[in-house]
């Protein structure tokens, strides 16, 4: 541990690790963190994706009418019905959370 090239390859190692850290923390202040409305909208395209497997009348996925079993998560609901909204696609569901599998 004591030779010069375990001590440089240490130093750069920390200085790397700190760069990025750096870096990280810089543009997250600048730019602040993603939009929450902005990080649903990938989940409202795939909800709409699923919905177009549905009406074409593919049996690959099964909609039952009754609800999931499990907590509502009210926040991510309406969130979620906002983007699906954006998409011009008001869906009338609930996000639920502990549902078995």
């Amino acid at each position: 541990m004591n030779t010069l090239r375990v001590k440089i390859a240490v130093l750069m190692v920390i200085v790397i690790v700190s760069v990025v850290f750096s870096l990280t923390m810089v543009l997250f202040y600048l730019l602040g963190p993603p939009k929450r409305v902005h990080s649903l909208a990938p989940v409202a395209q795939q909800v709409e994706t699923l919905l177009r497997v549905v009406n074409t009348g593919s049996t690959a996925i099964e909609l039952v009418p009754q609800p999931a079993s499990g907590r509502v998560l009210e926040g991510f609901t309406q969130r979620l019905r906002d983007a699906l909204a954006a998409w011009m696609l008001p869906l009338p569901f609930r996000a639920m959370a502990g549902a078995p599998r």
